[in-house]
């Protein structure tokens, strides 16, 4: 699907020849609107959620 929501007729893609690769495709076909960059006064906030995530998600990935 087209980013304004309207479906593209026809076969497009890497796999269809559009693109050589996917590294093209993204080049082409995704644009940045916005880039927000982290609050570096939320720098422990952010270290203490990772520390929890790298600790729960061997147990998570065996939901699958």
């Amino acid at each position: 699907m087209r980013h304004d929501g309207r479906r593209r007729r026809g076969p497009l893609g890497v796999g269809a020849g559009h693109w050589a690769n996917l590294d093209e495709a993204c080049a082409q076909a995704i644009e940045v609107a916005q880039r927000i960059e982290p609050d570096a006064a939320d720098l422990a906030a952010y270290k203490a959620g990772y520390a929890k995530w790298r600790k729960l998600y061997p147990a998570l990935k065996t939901l699958r």
